[in-house]
């Protein structure tokens, strides 16, 4: 794992609860809107699945973490993608 990514997390721990979790883990690193934005997707990605199908709770995983890099600076996106 990257160092700058070993960072972010080294005091994090998980509770199991993937929007508790998520929540958390933004609002931490003060992207406490990113996190609320991630919420509100997941829900209504998991309403979508059910509406149409398919596996909802991939769906509402997806939409909790679409924007979980929102914790890395712009400047180091790029190098932390290539390790």
């Amino acid at each position: 794992m990257d160092k700058s990514l070993m960072k972010l997390t080294q005091n994090f721990s998980t509770s199991g609860d993937l929007e508790k979790d998520v929540t958390s883990f933004l609002t931490i690193h003060n992207c406490k809107q990113t996190a609320e934005h991630s919420i509100k997707v997941a829900y209504e990605a998991r309403r979508l699945a059910i509406r149409f199908g398919i596996d909802e709770v991939s769906a509402f995983t997806a939409g909790c973490l679409h924007d979980i890099s929102a914790v890395i600076p712009n400047s180091q996106r790029i190098e932390v993608s290539d390790n």
